[in-house]
């Protein structure tokens, strides 16, 4: 199972959905005690409970980038690309923690 994931690029990134609001960002997988792989594994599509996250928003300037041959191909390039992995409307923020809160269950 390994080899398999081990071809498959699967983006290190986190979504959470808190009241009306999509919240994304991506994370460094070196980071983590599990990659990325064993989570959609175990889980699927599906999200995780009580994960809260510390971290800043990124603010991006509406300026455009210059128009020059390379940056003229990427201005049109990078906006799909985003919108691929990302919801146009949610909120970016570069992570400082990501935690989950842990309850207690009771085993009679």
């Amino acid at each position: 199972m390994n080899d398999f994931f081990g071809t498959i690029p699967l983006l290190p990134a986190f979504f959470l959905k808190t009241n009306n609001e999509e919240i994304v960002g991506t994370i460094k997988e070196e980071f983590l005690s599990e990659p990325i792989s064993s989570f959609y594994l175990k889980h699927g599509g599906k999200w995780l409970k009580d994960v809260l996250v510390i971290g800043i928003e990124e603010n991006i300037t509406e300026e455009e980038l210059p128009e020059t041959h390379l940056y003229g191909a990427l201005k049109e390039l990078l906006p799909a690309m985003s919108s691929m992995v990302f919801p146009p409307d949610s909120i970016k923020v570069v992570p400082i923690a990501i935690f989950r809160r842990v309850g207690i269950i009771e085993i009679d």
